[in-house]
C-alpha cells in the first residue's frame, strides 16, 4: 500500500487552530482517499480527524464524510486497528498454510515399512 506520510506533510493554520495532514491513504478507486488530519485549537487541546476525499471534475478534492476524534478515543481506535491488523495477518498466514499440499501419509508408511 501507497500513501504519503509525514514527510510531505501540507500544514494549514487560522486564527483559533493549526491543522498537519499526517498522511493520505489511497483507496479502492483513484478517486478517494483518506486523509488523516492532527488538529491542535488554540486551548492547547489535540484531535484528529479522519476525512473521506472525493475527486470531483471541476471541483478537486472535496470532502464526503468527516469523523473527529478526541485524544483518547484516537488511542482507543489505534489499538483496536492493531487488533485487526494482527487478526488480518493470522488470517494471510492461514490462508497461504491451506495451499500447502501435505505428502500424503500411506506412501510414508509403506516405505518405511519395506
Amino acid at each position: 500500500m501507497t500513501y504519503e506520510l509525514l514527510g510531505q506533510q501540507s500544514q494549514r493554520q487560522t486564527d483559533d487552530k493549526s491543522e498537519v495532514v499526517l498522511a493520505t491513504v489511497p483507496q479502492r478507486h483513484d478517486d478517494t482517499v483518506l486523509e488523516i488530519v492532527m488538529i491542535h485549537d488554540a486551548d492547547g487541546v489535540t484531535n484528529v480527524e479522519l476525512r473521506s476525499l472525493v475527486w470531483g471534475n471541476g471541483l478537486g478534492w472535496y470532502r464526503q464524510h468527516t469523523l473527529q476524534l478526541d485524544g483518547a478515543t484516537a488511542r482507543n481506535l489505534i489499538q483496536a486497528l492493531g487488533v485487526v491488523q494482527r487478526r488480518m495477518e493470522h488470517q494471510s498466514i492461514d490462508a497461504l498454510a491451506r495451499r500447502v499440499l501435505p505428502f500424503p501419509r500411506n506412501h510414508q508408511q509403506d516405505v518405511a515399512t519395506a
